[in-house]
């Protein structure tokens, strides 16, 4: 496995659905450490999507930069090796890859599925997409009213709205 400059520890994933656009707006908050080396930036892995903010676990709006697949955090301060932090990141736009709108019926998506194996979950969320990264996780999605989800894990939150129904894996 590579030796990673930031180890995940959690993601936080809160998206809303948006099927006629075959969008999303999203918010992932990760919890990391630093690896073996202190972080001033935080490299992660986005592709496609675009970032709105960044905060840091002490409310501090970050500088952020994407490019080609890249989105690199710089940090309010320097995190040591081996010491954890939390960044939350609001972004969104239309998957090319990773969540896939399908099913059309009378020209919008019936249904909407994600498939990440590690390598293509860039394409919906920030994140380390290399296999060797192992992070436990949590989902919120909301969709249309009607929608059902469907997780890995346990569902542990079911809201309905008008038009809308959340639920929280």
């Amino acid at each position: 496995a590579p030796e990673l400059a930031v180890d995940v520890e959690h993601y936080a994933i809160d998206l809303v659905l948006d099927p006629v656009a075959r969008a999303i707006e999203g918010t992932c908050k990760l919890r990391f450490t630093a690896g073996k080396n202190e972080l001033s930036t935080v490299p992660l892995s986005l592709e496609g999507l675009r970032v709105h903010s960044v905060f840091d676990s002490s409310g501090r709006e970050l500088a952020f930069f994407q490019k080609a697949g890249e989105l690199n955090v710089v940090l309010a301060n320097v995190v040591s090796a081996g010491a954890f932090e939390e960044l939350t990141i609001s972004y969104g736009g239309s998957p090319k890859k990773g969540l896939w709108f399908v099913r059309e019926r009378n020209g919008a998506p019936t249904q909407v599925f994600t498939q990440g194996e590690c390598e293509d979950s860039q394409w919906w969320f920030p994140c380390v997409d290399v296999p060797a990264d192992r992070a436990t996780s949590e989902v919120r999605v909301t969709m249309p009213m009607g929608w059902t989800s469907t997780a890995a894990g346990e569902l542990v939150d079911h809201q309905e709205a008008t038009g809308s129904v959340t639920d929280t894996w």
